[in-house]
């Protein structure tokens, strides 16, 4: 009698893919895991640039040029405040408007102001003083006398603001030291009514 003999559990090994078949599949599965990643970016990048498109993009202000016969920089700049304090434009976002709004000698006057006082209430003041009409003495009164403090102005600043208009008054002839007490009580007075 014969003796069964014990079957292996052991399989044989499936049979060997050449080479070239594997590296085919290879090259295939890593271009489709390069055309998703590739699209995966884009998505990525168009929403980027879509968020970022609202604030690299100032508003566009009317154009103000003051060699043309009817322009008007104070109904300009009462104009353009709106807009400004609206959007909340400040640095580099209103500079690009203001550049793209001011021509010939309007713009050249940004560059004559110090980086670090590029601020709407500078800049307002310094283009009407150059481009608005002659004013009455009354009228050089009537600005310091209606002087306020801006939100993002501080105390120095505004002070440094109103010693500017002070200046401007023609004829003043006022001693510096009379200017400054003026401004120094004035700021003082700023501070004392904003903290009460």
């Amino acid at each position: 009698m014969s003796v069964p003999h014990p079957s292996s559990e052991v399989t044989d090994p499936p049979p060997l893919h050449d080479h070239s078949n594997m590296a085919d599949n290879m090259a295939q599965q890593m271009s489709l895991f390069s055309s998703g990643m590739e699209a995966v970016f884009q998505k990525l990048a168009d929403s980027l640039n879509s968020r970022q498109a609202p604030s690299s993009t100032a508003p566009m202000l009317l154009s103000f040029d003051p060699d043309q016969s009817e322009s008007d920089i104070v109904n300009w700049c009462a104009l353009s405040e709106m807009i400004i304090e609206n959007r909340k434009l400040e640095g580099v976002d209103l500079i690009v408007a203001l550049t793209h709004s001011l021509k010939g000698r309007a713009a050249n006057c940004l560059t004559k102001i110090q980086p670090n006082r590029l601020s709407w209430p500078t800049i307002k003041d310094m283009l009407i003083s150059k481009f608005s009409k002659p004013m009455m003495m009354q009228d050089h009164f009537d600005q310091v006398i209606q002087f306020r403090l801006t939100i993002k102005e501080s105390p120095a600043e505004a002070g440094m603001r109103l010693w500017q208009l002070i200046e401007k008054i023609p004829d003043a002839n006022l001693p510096e030291n009379v200017t400054t007490g003026f401004v120094m009580y004035y700021r003082n007075a700023m501070i004392k009514y904003d903290v009460n």
